[in-house]
C-alpha cells in the first residue's frame, strides 16, 4: 500500500498522537456522559 503523502516519520507520529488524544477525550467524555 503506497503512501499518498510523503511525510517524515515524526510527522506521522505527531498525527497519530493527535488522533489518539482526540479519541481518548471523546471516549472519556462519552463515558462520563458530559457531552450527551
Amino acid at each position: 500500500m503506497a503512501k499518498r503523502y510523503e511525510l517524515p516519520d515524526a510527522a506521522w507520529e505527531l498525527i497519530a498522537d493527535l488522533v489518539s488524544h482526540c479519541f481518548g477525550l471523546f471516549a472519556w467524555a462519552n463515558g462520563n456522559g458530559s457531552w450527551f
